[in-house]
């Protein structure tokens, strides 16, 4: 046997799941009472017919006295039947020695329906009682009543009964619908205020109308909407200003000249600017990412890999940017790490600083030194350079060799001690250039040079001023020849 699950029944609406079990209620106590009211009609029908019985007999038996006859006394019999308030089936009277006179009525017509008759189950109510005559002698009286005025009477009050029990089911029935209904129009305008509220409507509101209930739920929405709605208007102007700040920090980003990214805690790319992107030919940000990978010179690297380098580097490492489309650049990458509000690493931002002209530049004058120093080195003139405070910058070939020190012997010396006047003088004095007041090339003179492997040698020198763009010494330079 299958069993309407609970579970499922609970999931019905409000009328199933409070008409049924009313309804259910009603019948059962109303089967339960008139299940007893019916046997108390039948126990009170029973003493009545008793009572009524005992009462006809009685004024029967008044009217036996004396008889005349047989047909003086079945019209006594008849006159007394008429008299007596009870239906009366049959009446029989015996007498010793004499016919029985019987008297029989016809059976009242019933207005109980047959089930009922059924039900209440009455039977013929019988009595039978001796009776002594003036004369001496004894009769017996025998006497039956119908039994339907008692089922007639039983159902007018069970008719009466069943109209005031459907009367008061109606009412309650009717009454529960009321409140349902009154509770369904509440939930209508609850569930159609929380789906307008749904799509966006934020002003909407449930009228306050009904019930003490459905106007305190009324209330309780209309204020939790309001400060939904608050809150909402809040977040949404909130996130108005961000998005402007947003908006505006992209925009500084990308007007910054340099280029400039940004890695996640995990090494992702976050963020690049207009820069990047222009260095790298990258002509939409979301191709950024693909050209990461082939942003360094030294091998392939991906994000994680960089923010390894960006770790173990410190700021300021310089590298080689080789674009998808373009030439090379030569880049500083300076870096340095982020936080979050709560003060916990969240990234790192770097930019890229070109140094591609520097490089340039620097291997320029590496290039025109060693020109000018293949050019002093073809001179057989001995040449010396020094800085402003007489310490030995370069020294060619041919000055080498007549001093006897080699190149690492002597730079960074000072002049005198590598170029060693006898009797022992400074060259700068000497010259006129101590005091980085000349300008131009000194005198020419001649002095006796100390050599430091050989015999000393007489030497013809002069001494000339270096001087930077802004007139300031920045150093001299020696020129000797041996005679």
């Amino acid at each position: 046997m299958r069993t309407y699950p609970l579970s499922k029944w609970l999931t019905q609406g409000t009328y199933p799941r409070l008409y049924v079990p009313i309804v259910l209620i009603m019948v059962a106590v109303t089967l339960v009472r008139y299940h007893a009211l019916v046997g108390a009609e039948r126990e009170q029908a029973q003493l009545r017919m008793r009572a009524e019985l005992q009462a006809a007999a009685y004024a029967v038996l008044q009217a036996l006295d004396e008889p005349a006859g047989n047909a003086a006394a079945e019209e006594r019999l008849r006159q007394a039947a008429q008299v007596a308030d009870a239906p009366i089936q049959s009446i029989r009277w015996e007498l010793p020695s004499r016919p029985a006179v019987d008297l029989r009525n016809a059976m009242p017509p019933t207005k109980a329906p047959p089930w009922f008759v059924q039900l209440l189950d009455l039977p013929t109510p019988r009595h039978t009682v001796a009776h002594r005559l003036a004369d001496g002698r004894t009769g017996q009286l025998a006497l039956a009543l119908w039994p339907q005025h008692y089922v007639d009477r039983a159902w007018s009050a069970m008719a009466t009964q069943l109209r005031i029990t459907a009367l008061n089911i109606f009412t309650i029935l009717l009454l529960l619908t009321l409140i349902l209904r009154a509770n369904d129009r509440m939930l209508d305008r609850m569930r159609h205020a929380a789906e307008r509220f749904k799509q966006g409507h934020l002003d909407a509101r449930i009228r306050r109308t009904g019930t003490l209930e459905a106007r305190e739920i009324a209330d309780t929405f209309n204020d939790m909407a309001g400060k939904v709605q608050s809150l909402v208007l809040s977040l949404q102007e909130t996130q108005r200003q961000q998005n402007e700040q947003l908006h505006f920090r992209r925009q500084l980003v990308n007007a910054l000249p340099l280029p400039l990214f940004v890695l996640g805690a995990d090494g992702a790319h976050l963020e690049t600017n207009k820069a990047w992107r222009e260095l790298l030919n990258a002509p939409r940000p979301s191709t950024v990412a693909g050209t990461l990978d082939q942003l360094w010179a030294d091998g392939v690297d991906s994000s994680i890999v960089l923010a390894q380098r960006l770790s173990d580097r410190p700021s300021g490492w310089q590298t080689t940017v080789r674009p998808l489309q373009g030439v090379p650049h030569e880049m500083a990458c300076y870096h340095a790490t982020f936080t979050a509000p709560d003060g916990v690493p969240a990234g790192t931002i770097g930019v890229l600083v070109d140094m591609t002209e520097h490089t340039q530049a620097l291997q320029a004058e590496r290039a025109g030194r060693a020109c000018a120093e293949a050019a002093l080195d073809a001179v057989a003139d001995g040449v010396i350079t020094m800085d402003a405070q007489g310490l030995v910058r370069t020294i060619n070939g041919a000055a080498q060799r007549v001093i006897g020190l080699a190149q690492g012997q002597t730079v960074g010396r000072h002049v005198d001690e590598v170029f060693r006047l006898e009797p022992p003088h400074s060259v700068l004095a000497a010259s006129g250039t101590q005091g980085h007041a000349a300008h131009g090339a000194g005198a020419a003179a001649t002095a006796i040079l100390a050599c430091h492997s050989g015999a000393p040698r007489t030497v013809d020198y002069s001494v000339a001023a270096v001087h930077a763009p802004d007139g300031t010494a920045a150093g001299h330079v020696l020129v000797f020849r041996p005679r």
